[in-house]
């Protein structure tokens, strides 16, 4: 019984393992180069004090 549960735990890792890295590098790429140094106006204008 145990030989068959790891062999179904090699091959999800098999299969997520690269596909989590692919995930994680095409994510990293998205992310924008500059940081944001202003506040969207959506969000500014409901965190003014009134």
């Amino acid at each position: 019984m145990k030989r068959p549960h790891r062999r179904a735990h090699f091959l999800f890792w098999l299969i997520a393992a690269p596909t989590a890295i692919i995930g994680a590098f095409f994510s990293w790429s998205l992310r924008p180069h500059t940081p944001y140094t202003e506040l969207p106006t959506a969000i500014s204008d409901i965190s003014e004090p009134r």
